[in-house]
């Protein structure tokens, strides 16, 4: 899990860092040359939000940001059951006191590095329950905190825990999208890159083509999707070529989504899915 919650949220802060830096630069081009239809070429890349070792001391943190769970009792990580007030408190220390200790003894003092594993789960608008450190405002958070918070929250969802199964990526998608909506206009910008990585066809689910065959959703981006079926459900018995269905020469064929079809979890489309996918996916 810090592996896939490091990928998502460092693809966040990319796209974050790329949008933010392009309304900066074009609005200082506008205002040198004093018109919107007139722009001073050179000031195209006069602003960078983080650096290039930034974000990669940032990336260093989303890897990390899970860390105190080694000095956590492996019973409680574990536990089925509803945790009691003790446990649940033991389980917060995770973060802002073990996480944070671990990382200070061993030398490790990057605010980068540190804020991460720190304040994962804080707020991220006021009255946000069940966060904490709880005297941790949201405006004292810096953005790519409030992008580690999301990623760890949907790669949580949409894996599969000792105390559950793993949930529906599109369910997660609205979910995360209906809780933090309009609130504060920094979360919003985060959440809009959010939205951009994970996408409409986040990769983990299935969807169906015009010409009734089912994928897979490997980058949701396209979405670059893997056939599983053929145009009549069957499982395909040899693995295919994934397809970028943003390809403008499938535009006249039926390698189109079928929108009238809502997208499916693969545990909704098991006995579809071909060998090497319950393999690899579901176990």
């Amino acid at each position: 899990r810090s592996v896939n919650t490091c990928a998502i949220a460092t693809a966040i802060l990319n796209q974050y860092n790329a949008r933010l830096a392009e309304i900066v630069n074009n609005y200082f081009a506008n205002f040198i040359s004093g018109s919107s239809d007139k722009k001073n070429d050179s000031l195209t890349d006069a602003y960078i939000n983080y650096l290039p070792d930034e974000v990669l001391d940032m990336s260093t943190g989303f890897m990390l940001h899970d860390i105190g769970n080694v000095l956590i009792p492996a019973e409680l990580l574990k536990k089925k059951g509803k945790l009691t007030h003790t446990e649940f408190a033991i389980i917060k220390t995770h973060s802002y006191e073990k996480g944070a200790d671990i990382l200070e003894k061993n030398g490790i003092n990057n605010p980068f590095i540190l804020n991460p594993v720190r304040y994962h789960h804080c707020a991220l608008f006021v009255g946000e329950s069940n966060c904490y450190p709880e005297e941790k405002l949201p405006s004292d958070l810096p953005a790519y905190v409030k992008i580690c918070k999301l990623a760890d929250i949907y790669d949580a969802m949409t894996s599969k825990r000792a105390y559950r199964e793993a949930l529906n990526p599109i369910g997660v998608v609205k979910d995360i999208f209906l809780k933090y909506a309009k609130k504060d206009v920094s979360l919003q910008f985060i959440l809009h890159s959010f939205l951009k990585i994970v996408g409409t066809y986040p990769a983990g689910s299935i969807l169906s083509l015009q010409n009734g065959q089912m994928c897979y959703v490997l980058i949701s981006d396209g979405p670059v999707v893997l056939p599983l079926t053929d145009s009549h459900g069957a499982p395909l018995t040899a693995k295919p070529e994934p397809i970028d269905l943003a390809d403008e020469r499938l535009d006249e064929t039926t390698l189109r989504i079928d929108p009238q079809k809502p997208l499916k979890s693969p545990n909704e489309v098991y006995d579809s899915l071909p060998t090497y996918l319950k393999e690899t996916i579901l176990n």
